[in-house]
């Protein structure tokens, strides 16, 4: 067991996290995702700014409410249409020497630059149909999954935000079981007095897959890994535990924004 003045770094695990091109790819898709589906739409189409009527949210719910369907259609295949492009250019840029985080740095950077759009005072909509785009991007199985949660929900419901709740609260366990992962997440709640005790303890459990950490013991239970990737070095802490198939724990971080800011 490494102690924590010592615990071995594995650079092949996890390639470079800061590599140059990974807060370009995050400006990018910003950037990309500040381009309003709903507010292009309504100038095109002589409607008023959506975020002048109803919900003052400017996306494809709003723009419904103008009883322009064609405008609602455009500004949701627009707005999933962004996000689904963030991704696919970050994928292009990681096949030519990006780092893993690129895929989830361009993913939060179109999510945000709808949300916060500097193009338009940084008022921008919920993220539904960008998020949405993101999935289906990154695995169409998942994205098409979620998107008939989201219609099942609003056939029942004719609630878009409860709809869009039930299939954000799904989505992991779509991933799991499109992934093939047959998984349980069980909590627990440890004090720092218990930690050491609770870590010793998980080395024992059988079929463990992994650890999921979080405040205050990211940074405490870097003691009880047996390799770090680069990220988790680099921060100083860990958010993740993989156990391989020899037993042994890979520590490493995943809280990509906050690394690069």
């Amino acid at each position: 067991m490494p102690n924590s003045e010592s615990s071995p770094i594995d650079t092949a695990l996890v390639p470079d996290f800061l590599f140059p091109l990974d807060p370009a790819v995050f400006v990018i898709a910003y950037l990309i995702g500040s381009v309003s589906s709903a507010i292009l739409v309504s100038r095109l189409r002589g409607l008023a700014d959506p975020r002048s009527f109803g919900s003052g949210n400017p996306g494809a719910t709003n723009m419904l409410r103008t009883g322009d369907k064609k405008a609602a259609a455009l500004t949701l295949i627009g707005d999933a249409g962004k996000g689904a492009i963030a991704v696919l250019l970050a994928a292009w840029a990681g096949a030519e020497g990006g780092s893993p985080t690129t895929l989830a740095l361009a993913a939060i950077g179109v999510f945000l630059g709808h949300l916060f759009p500097v193009f338009f005072g940084f008022k921008g909509g919920k993220g539904v149909a960008t998020a949405l785009g993101v999935l289906l991007a990154l695995s169409w199985p998942v994205g098409l999954a979620i998107l008939g949660t989201w219609l099942l929900v609003f056939v029942i419901t004719k609630i878009s935000s409860l709809s869009a709740l039930t299939a954000s609260a799904l989505a992991p366990l779509v991933w799991f079981w499109a992934q093939g992962m047959d998984a349980v997440l069980v909590p627990y709640q440890v004090s720092s007095v218990d930690l050491a005790s609770a870590m010793h303890g998980l080395r024992s459990v059988r079929n463990l897959g992994g650890i999921i950490t979080t405040v205050p013991h990211k940074i405490a239970v870097t003691k009880f890994v047996d390799h770090m990737g680069r990220a988790g070095a680099c921060i100083g802490a860990i958010n993740a535990i993989r156990v391989e198939a020899d037993g042994s724990w890979i520590g490493d971080n995943f809280d990509g924004a906050g690394c690069v800011s």
